[in-house]
């Protein structure tokens, strides 16, 4: 069959999402101390960011597959789908861990 194998895309998504999540982490926390010379909301910004960037592939990966497994188009379908539950998920992500860290 043509379909790759969904293990092999969860595992190289997931050390993809990881490495880039890291990386976008360290940047963006290491501007936000810059400029406001605040650790706890460095904090909050690199830890957020790095969950929502890691999480970016795993849930477009996801949602391709259900779009597959309900014998829909994954290119037409998954794409629109993958954005709107991405922005919720990044919008709870940052508003959660803002939440335990500065309050």
């Amino acid at each position: 069959s043509g379909k790759a194998k969904f293990r092999n895309y969860l595992i190289k998504e997931s050390a993809l999402g990881a490495i880039m999540g890291l990386l976008f982490a360290v940047i963006s926390g290491a501007i936000v101390l810059f400029w406001f010379s605040d650790r706890p909301l460095a904090m909050s910004v690199g830890l957020s960011t790095l969950i929502a960037v890691a999480s970016a592939p795993l849930i477009a990966l996801l949602t391709s597959e259900a779009s597959w497994l309900l014998r829909q188009d994954p290119a037409a379908e998954a794409g629109p789908i993958a954005t709107v539950v991405q922005d919720m998920a990044s919008v709870v992500i940052y508003g959660a861990v803002s939440a335990m860290i500065l309050l």
